[in-house]
């Protein structure tokens, strides 16, 4: 094909990206429930399309800075476009301002649920008022580590200003990852496989997680770990650690590339982050997380089968038993943690990540941004098509807005893993009886 063609063919995919998302915003539902969430989950898995299309053109394309700029610009617009949709996909949202505004009241946010009397001060007109009502499990203290809470202070100023906190950090995430693929040796264009992608646009954009910024840190931390700046490294790394405790799972792989040396600056980052909320204790400061680890449960991808397969109720909180398969499975994911510590840190990034997704008792799609971002570096097919088959999790909000029932439909676990199971099946055959990678699918 001729360069002339082929960059034609790239703009009219671009456009064709751009359209699309103006049509999927066109039909989102709102918070009120009135419209089915089925059309835009599916809109959204067809929208991964041009990202695959043009990653497969990166080779034959001409004018990298300009077409660079092309696929920077038009996942800026999207992101843009999509801060004027409702958030529907979640409310975790409601609970980082409520958490902010908490704060800025000068109280503590680790002392109180929501519904504490003494936060009755912080409701002080109606938009705080509703914010408080939307907060999900409002009985439960907050679950966010200390860094997250003082992100919340500073920017979870209203509903907008983190919305386009979180889009800023997400493309940021895509940044970095350009910059880790040229440091490679191969086109940082490919971080099209992140700035198209539905999940972060959507995850970001619209459930405005904070997810976003833990993993920024996180993969800026892996960045310089492979430039062998190893204190900036560990720095970052115990900064995303204060953020969510997810990256506590690259703590062997670290120590192990770093030599253990500057482990201190881990604990260092850890102790400057919990100082301004030295008035909760420990056990109010991690209540909330106990909560959920114990309990919560919510389209996994083994727990449940498992449970079934040897004869309990996986869900039942108050069952011994399913709370020694939680933590059956927490062992095999820290196992899982200590293996990958030799491994290449972006290889190991992506196994962690994975082992995460097929162990966890509650998977939330956005979850899987943690997955994403090795998958775009180690080229993993197969984990970025369950990076978009996630999405339809979602299909659980029908049933909650129609009769607050927070049950999967039927099948959704197998929609979800069969396609990218089968790849991943035929990656290892692919290795296991020749020289390819379990892992490579490009």
């Amino acid at each position: 094909m001729s360069r002339f063609p082929v960059a034609i063919s790239f703009w009219l995919i671009t456009i064709l990206f751009l359209f699309g998302w103006v049509i999927w915003a066109s039909i989102a539902p709102g918070l009120d429930g009135s419209v089915s969430v089925l059309p835009s989950i599916l809109g959204a898995l067809v929208l991964l399309l041009p990202a695959v299309v043009v990653f497969r053109l990166i080779p034959r394309l001409r004018s990298p800075r300009i077409t660079l700029a092309g696929i920077v610009v038009s996942a800026l617009a999207v992101r843009v476009l999509l801060l004027g949709v409702d958030p529907f996909l979640s409310d975790d949202l409601w609970r980082y301002l409520w958490d902010g505004e908490v704060q800025r009241s000068g109280i503590n946010p680790y002392l109180a649920p929501p519904t504490d009397s003494m936060l009755e001060p912080v409701a002080s007109d109606s938009d705080w008022v509703e914010v408080r009502s939307r907060v999900n499990h409002p009985s439960i203290r907050t679950i966010y580590p200390p860094l997250s809470q003082l992100f919340f202070r500073f920017l979870a100023l209203g509903e907008t200003s983190w919305r386009i906190f979180t889009a800023l950090l997400d493309l940021s995430v895509g940044a970095v990852l350009a910059l880790v693929l040229h440091r490679r040796g191969r086109d940082p264009r490919e971080a099209v496989l992140w700035w198209w992608h539905p999940l972060p646009i959507l995850e970001c954009a619209v459930g405005a997680h904070v997810e976003v910024l833990a993993l920024l840190l996180t993969v800026i931390a892996f960045y310089w770990l492979e430039a062998r700046r190893d204190s900036r490294a560990l720095v970052m790394l115990g900064a995303a650690i204060a953020t969510k405790i997810f990256p506590l799972g690259w703590i062997p792989l670290f120590l192990k590339r770093t030599g253990g040396r500057r482990g201190w600056l881990l604990l260092l980052v850890g102790i400057l982050s919990v100082l301004p909320f030295l008035e909760s204790d420990l056990s109010q400061m991690t209540e909330g997380l106990q909560e959920f680890s114990a309990g919560w449960y919510s389209g996994d991808i083994l727990f449940r089968p498992v449970g079934f397969l040897i004869g309990i109720d996986p869900e039942d909180r108050h069952d011994s038993a399913s709370q020694y398969l939680r933590m059956a499975f927490l062992a095999a994911w820290l196992a899982v943690t200590w293996y990958c510590r030799n491994m290449d840190p972006w290889r190991g990034f992506l196994v962690v990540s994975l082992a995460f997704v097929v162990l966890t008792p509650t998977l939330h799609p956005w979850y899987l941004l943690w997955l994403l971002a090795p998958a775009v570096v180690e080229c993993s097919g197969a984990s970025i098509l369950l990076c978009t088959t996630v999405l339809l999790q979602y299909r659980v909000l029908d049933g909650w807005w129609a009769d607050q029932s927070w049950e999967m439909p039927d099948g959704t676990r197998w929609l979800v893993i069969a396609i990218p199971l089968l790849w991943l099946i035929q990656n290892w055959y692919l290795r296991r009886f020749s020289s390819g990678s379990i892992l490579e699918s490009r």
